[in-house]
C-alpha cells in the first residue's frame, strides 16, 4: 500500500446464463453497490489535431543507434486541426 491507496481483490460467480456482454454492467453494478463507486458517462465534442504525412511524403531517416547526438531536421508533416463534430 502506498499513499493511502487501499487495494482491494474482487471475487464474483458470474450466473451461468449471464451473456458475454452483460459482465461490464454486472461489474458496475457491484462496485456501486459495495464500493458506493458512481460511473458517469456523456458525449462531448472537442477540438483535435491530426500529424499526417506531407504530400512530398516521409523524409525520416533511420537513427543511428548509440550515436549520442540528435539531428534535426525540416519537418515533414503538417499538423491539421479539426473541430471533432
Amino acid at each position: 500500500m502506498r499513499h493511502g491507496l487501499t487495494r482491494f481483490d474482487i471475487a464474483t460467480t458470474i450466473p451461468v446464463e449471464a451473456s458475454e456482454s452483460q459482465v461490464p454492467e454486472m461489474l458496475q453494478a457491484l462496485l456501486e453497490e459495495r464500493f458506493k463507486l458512481k460511473i458517469h458517462r456523456g458525449t462531448a465534442s472537442q477540438e483535435v489535431f491530426a500529424l499526417v504525412v506531407a504530400k512530398g511524403g516521409l523524409k525520416l531517416r533511420e537513427a543511428i543507434a548509440n550515436s549520442g547526438t540528435a539531428v534535426v531536421e525540416e519537418p515533414t508533416a503538417r499538423l491539421r486541426h479539426s473541430s471533432g463534430a
